[in-house]
């Protein structure tokens, strides 16, 4: 039980940090790769603050992303809008 809860969401803080690292270090289609995977992942795991956190991300970041990590985006948090997962 203990390792179903913790390994998904230490894998996920972890794919966040590196979606920081790369983003503010200049290296954008890293970075979002990595982003798109937790905005991805904090919904499968139900995880709103990971999810918020990927959102301010992706915000802050939004002039350098491409046309394919916008939809993505889109995708997602209209995904998490329509389910009602989250309340942003």
């Amino acid at each position: 039980m203990y390792t179903h809860q913790v390994v998904p969401e230490q894998s996920t803080r972890f794919k966040y940090e590196l979606a920081k690292y790369y983003l503010n270090r200049g290296r954008y289609s890293i970075g979002f790769k990595y982003l798109l995977d937790v905005l991805s992942k904090s919904l499968a795991i139900n995880k709103e603050a990971f999810f918020i956190r990927c959102i301010r991300l992706f915000e802050q970041f939004n002039e350098f992303a491409d046309v394919q990590a916008h939809s993505n985006y889109e995708t997602l948090v209209s995904k998490g809008k329509k389910y009602k997962l989250f309340y942003y």
